[in-house]
């Protein structure tokens, strides 16, 4: 996950890393970019081994990007 973070570096503009227990750990990534290269990343991010639940969820700031 961290690679290919690192290789859309772009488009990540935080992640967050929480421990649930010794075995299970909750990723949260905060993307930013144009809809259809963020869903192919999210794509990408949900379909990588031992990724158990991903979700994408969008929010607008309301204005074009540059």
């Amino acid at each position: 996950m961290r690679d290919l973070q690192h290789e859309h570096h772009a488009h990540v503009v935080s992640t967050l890393h929480v421990h649930q227990d010794a075995d299970h750990c909750l990723e949260v990534v905060v993307l930013r970019g144009r809809a259809s290269q963020i869903k192919e990343l999210a794509d990408r991010l949900i379909a990588l081994n031992g990724v158990k639940l991903g979700r994408l969820t969008v929010a607008s700031a309301g204005s074009p990007l540059p």
